[in-house]
């Protein structure tokens, strides 16, 4: 018969409750978790249109995105932090267009001006044939 101690049992417990609140966004809706910072525009079956402004040196929790398009709409120098924790410093000008993959990350604004982003996130519509 295996008996683990209090004090082994206890530990577990903590680790896994650390684990559990490190991570407590890991795939959430960007509305859901930071209204302040992301607007819904527009939504139906196909889109759903996303305005994102985030204030001079603010920072919003870690969301996940769909596949998306993203219309730079100022000048941004921003921090993207992976769900892995890896991040990367970026620069974009207003009017950039890109395509993005689906992902989760944070964002956090360097700059002393807020910045503005429209996102169009994709989705599959019940319609459109399974490949």
């Amino acid at each position: 018969m295996c008996r683990h101690s209090p004090t082994r049992q206890g530990r577990f417990l903590l680790v896994f409750v650390l684990c559990l609140t490190a991570f407590p966004a890991l795939g959430q809706d960007p509305v859901k978790i930071d209204p302040a910072f992301n607007t819904v525009e527009f939504e139906n079956e196909r889109v759903r249109i996303l305005r994102v402004r985030v204030g001079p040196r603010q920072k919003d929790s870690l969301h996940e995105h769909a596949a998306s398009i993203a219309v730079t709409l100022t000048d941004q120098h921003v921090r993207v932090t992976s769900s892995d924790g890896a991040s990367r410093e970026l620069r974009r000008k207003a009017g950039e267009v890109r395509f993005l993959e689906p992902s989760i990350h944070r964002i956090e604004n360097l700059s002393e001006a807020p910045y503005e982003t429209v996102v169009v996130e994709l989705k599959r519509s019940p319609r459109d044939p399974i490949r």
